[in-house]
């Protein structure tokens, strides 16, 4: 799963905790858990309160520049640079509706 971090602001395209520790996608379904979470890093490193509800344009801006990092192939300043694969799906697991 997509995880984005600019500055103190970290994003993560999942329901669970976008990795291999809990909870996985399966259980953060269950809970019904928000698609989309993001964590102010530095009054929160623990990532104990999901930010998303409360700031959508902050998720807005942080998924428009993941967006535009993956069309140039990179994050970094440079040429833009091609992916390894054709299609890269953003949302692995449930897109928030708009």
């Amino acid at each position: 799963h997509f995880g984005y971090r600019q500055g103190r602001w970290k994003l993560l395209l999942a329901q669970g905790s976008g990795g291999w520790s809990s909870p996985t996608e399966r259980q953060a379904a269950k809970q019904k858990l928000p698609a989309v979470q993001l964590y102010d890093l530095v009054v929160d490193p623990g990532e104990q309160h999901n930010l998303a509800e409360e700031q959508p344009e902050r998720v807005a801006e942080l998924l428009a520049l993941l967006e535009q990092d993956v069309t140039r192939g990179r994050s970094t300043n440079g040429a833009p640079a091609g992916n390894d694969i054709e299609q890269i799906e953003l949302w692995k697991s449930v897109k928030p509706r708009q």
